[in-house]
C-alpha cells in the first residue's frame, strides 16, 4: 500500500491553520510557531468502533501514549475531512472513503505543560464496521493498535492519566464519563 510522503509529523516547519475562536482561519503559522506561543490551530482525530462499540486505540512508539486511531496537526492546505483520511491511511495503513466518516464533534481542548499552553480546535471523527485488528498496517509511528471498550479505558485514565495523550483522554472522559 502506498503511503502519503509529504507529511511529516517531527516537521516543525510544516505551515498549519491559525485559527479565531470561531475556528475561522486568519493565518499561516509553522507548527513551531504555533506551539512556542500557544497560538489556537487545528487538529483532527478518528476513532474507529467496532461492533461491539469498542474503539480502536494507537499505541503511539514515542512515547506509549494511547491515542486517538489517527489523527494530528494537518497542514494549511486540508480540511479536516481531508486530514481524517489522509491521517488513517498515514497512521494505520488503511483506505477509507470521505463519506464514511461521521462528524462526531468539534472541542477546544488546551493543554498546560512546562510554561507552554498548546491550544487546539479538534474535530473527531468516527467509523463504524465489523474491524478486525489485523486488518491494519499501522506505520512506525503506531507501537501497537488495540480495541478497547470505553469503560476500560476510562478505568485506565483514573489510574494512569500520563499514559493517554491529551486530547485523546479528555474526549474520551467528555463523550463517555457521564454515563459511568
Amino acid at each position: 500500500m502506498m503511503r502519503y510522503k509529504y507529511y511529516n509529523k517531527s516537521n516543525q516547519s510544516e505551515i498549519i491553520a491559525q485559527v479565531d475562536n470561531n475556528d475561522k482561519v486568519i493565518g499561516r503559522l509553522s507548527r513551531k510557531e504555533v506551539h512556542d506561543s500557544g497560538i489556537l490551530h487545528r487538529e483532527v482525530g478518528v476513532w474507529f468502533l467496532n461492533k461491539k462499540g469498542e474503539i480502536l486505540v494507537q499505541i503511539r512508539a514515542d512515547n506509549k501514549h494511547f491515542d486517538h486511531t489517527a489523527g494530528g496537526h494537518f497542514p494549511y492546505s486540508e480540511s479536516y475531512k481531508q486530514a481524517a483520511v489522509r491521517e488513517v491511511e498515514e497512521e494505520i495503513g488503511f483506505s477509507i472513503k470521505p463519506k464514511k466518516l461521521k462528524r462526531f464533534g468539534k472541542r477546544l481542548i488546551e493543554t498546560k505543560k512546562e510554561m507552554r499552553s498548546h491550544i487546539r480546535y479538534l474535530t473527531l471523527f468516527t467509523i463504524r464496521g465489523d474491524y478486525k485488528v489485523n486488518q491494519f498496517n499501522p506505520a512506525e509511528e503506531v507501537h501497537r493498535l488495540k480495541f478497547y471498550s470505553p469503560s476500560n479505558l476510562l478505568a485506565m485514565i483514573r489510574k494512569s492519566p500520563e499514559s493517554f495523550t491529551n486530547g485523546f483522554a479528555t474526549l474520551l472522559q467528555e463523550v463517555y464519563g457521564k454515563s459511568q
